[in-house]
């Protein structure tokens, strides 16, 4: 397991217009179809009551299947940081990412000696 990173982006542009736009791109010819933004929602990272340990994992694969990485990060219940992984998966379908994040994920950490895991995951 190690740092893995993939270079390449979906291609899809955001664009973001202020009252000083509309004439200039009228101007230009360009005549953009503007969608209402989705809601924004704020989340906030509550840390587990002692002894836990909380793990928060996520992954996922470039296609389905595709190429596919997943990663956890390990928190005590006072938010300190204990440890983290991120691992390549190869080619494998989203569902097999979640499922193999969360064995990783308790394998990390009973390795460790950590035996009160609060596994959390966006899924």
């Amino acid at each position: 397991m190690g740092f893995w990173s993939e270079d390449e982006f979906e291609d899809e542009i955001a664009l973001f217009l202020d009252e000083n736009d509309g004439p200039i791109l009228n101007l230009l010819g360009v005549h953009p179809q503007l969608h209402k933004s989705p809601k924004i929602v704020s989340y906030y990272w509550v840390p587990p009551l002692a002894p836990w340990i909380k793990v928060n994992t996520d992954g996922s694969s470039k296609g389905n299947p595709g190429l596919g990485s997943c990663s956890s990060v390990y928190r005590d219940s006072s938010a300190r940081f204990i440890g983290a992984f991120g691992a390549p998966l190869g080619i494998c379908d989203s569902f097999f990412v979640k499922m193999k994040v969360a064995l990783l994920a308790i394998n990390f950490a009973l390795r460790y000696g950590w035996r009160w895991i609060w596994l959390e995951t966006d899924s």
